[in-house]
């Protein structure tokens, strides 16, 4: 049965839109009106709509362009500043598809500018393009719509997605050495194991002398290279896919969070990490002006952990029967003190966006801090490692040395 989009207005005159299923238009119309909504449009709903063809591009390029993080903050910021200047949102969007420079994105934009000029809201227009515009983001965009201040929303969402990109760094950033250093490593064995140890055991072997347990454990996983590699290589292949599509499936997905929040050393941050961001888009969408409990179920949907995420959704049922979203959150277990605590204070004081949002700071500070401790451990650590592999490598190769040494002496 397809699905249809509307647009429609209930007994307040508020605009609602949503998804419904029907044989036609007409049976969809029938289902808003028993809803108690006035349908205003009803459309079939498409998939991503194909970026248009411009003059002396190429079709597959544009395509295949990706719009970057930075792209859309940069939208989302100009776009602000040109409506809070009180130019009309069509006008809007005509400036910045003209400004950038991307093809992709310019594309995107002049098929939203044409959908809104036919009558669809920006909403639902940027919802032809998934793959470009979030859930949330989408959420966020309709909250403004709804609320009139979209100008203040197009911000928070900037902001929100700066301080994603900013927390993307400072990750890579902390991982950058440690992945520099396993790669050497990686490399200084393939080369040693390749080249190196075939080459003495030819000389050792001519001599008869007893080789000792490095040098036998290298020339071992020599011939081993040689002559299964291609077996190795298909069994790490499968061993990696199968992995890969096991943590796509729902339980998989599962234990690899909750595996991810329970490492000795790294839970507590990666745990900080998801309950700063958690803080930071529901701080967001609650000062959009968005229900409570449309902010708990896009909140649950974004947080990036399905451990975590499986405790909100027990959390928002609470909320849903009544319970205080405080409560609910001590109740859960796994959140800790802080956040139920100030959860608490902002129901109290009537500003949760703002606590939340203060919340999120601190485990921001809290994050950078941790990332700086692992920075510091995380050195003498890969010297010691790098220092081991070094030795076994150097006394695979010179024990023989020595000992054959020994032996012509004698």
């Amino acid at each position: 049965m397809p699905s249809f989009k509307y647009r429609a207005r209930d007994q307040e005159g508020k605009a609602i839109t949503g998804l419904l299923e029907g044989n036609d238009k007409a049976s969809v119309a029938e289902q808003i009106l028993r809803l108690g909504y006035i349908p205003v449009e009803i459309k079939l709903e498409q998939k991503e709509k194909k970026v248009a063809k411009g003059a002396g591009a190429n079709w597959a390029d544009r395509v295949m362009r990706r719009v970057s993080s930075e792209e859309i903050i940069y939208l989302n910021r100009q776009l602000a500043l040109v409506l809070g200047a009180g130019v009309p949102l069509l006008s809007c969007l005509r400036l910045m598809a003209k400004q950038t420079p991307n093809d992709r994105l310019r594309d995107i934009l002049v098929g939203v500018a044409d959908d809104i000029e036919g009558g669809s809201d920006l909403s639902e227009a940027m919802s032809h393009y998934p793959k470009v515009f979030s859930t949330l983001y989408l959420n966020m965009i309709r909250a403004g719509e709804a609320s009139g201040q979209l100008e203040n929303t197009l911000n928070r969402i900037a902001a929100l997605q700066e301080y994603e990109l900013e927390t993307k760094e400072r990750v890579r950033q902390a991982t950058r050495y440690p992945k520099l250093v396993v790669f050497a490593l990686v490399a200084a064995f393939f080369v040693v194991v390749t080249f190196v140890i075939p080459t003495f055991a030819k000389i050792f072997s001519e001599f008869g002398a007893e080789l000792p347990l490095p040098t036998r454990i290298m020339i071992a996983l020599d011939k081993y290279i040689k002559h299964y590699w291609a077996v190795a290589i298909v069994g790490f292949v499968i061993v990696v896919v199968s992995i890969l599509w096991w943590i796509r499936t729902p339980p998989g997905r599962y234990w690899f969070d909750w595996l991810k929040v329970h490492l000795p050393v790294f839970g507590s941050l990666i745990s900080k990490f998801v309950l700063s961001r958690f803080s930071r888009i529901f701080a967001t969408l609650n000062a959009s002006g968005l229900p409570i409990m449309h902010t708990l179920e896009i909140s649950t949907k974004t947080i990036g952990n399905v451990y975590y995420a499986r405790s909100l959704r027990r959390v928002s049922d609470e909320v849903k029967r009544g319970e205080n979203f405080s409560d609910a959150l001590a109740r859960a277990g796994i959140f800790p003190p802080l956040l139920h605590q100030m959860v608490s204070v902002g129901e109290t004081t009537g500003k949760l966006d703002e606590v939340l949002g203060k919340v999120s700071d601190y485990y921001d500070q809290d994050v950078d801090y941790a990332i700086k401790r692992f920075s510091t451990l995380i050195e003498p650590l890969l010297i010691v490692v790098l220092a081991s592999f070094v030795l076994f490598f150097a006394l695979s190769v010179f024990m023989p040395l020595f000992g054959l040494g020994k032996a012509m002496i004698k």
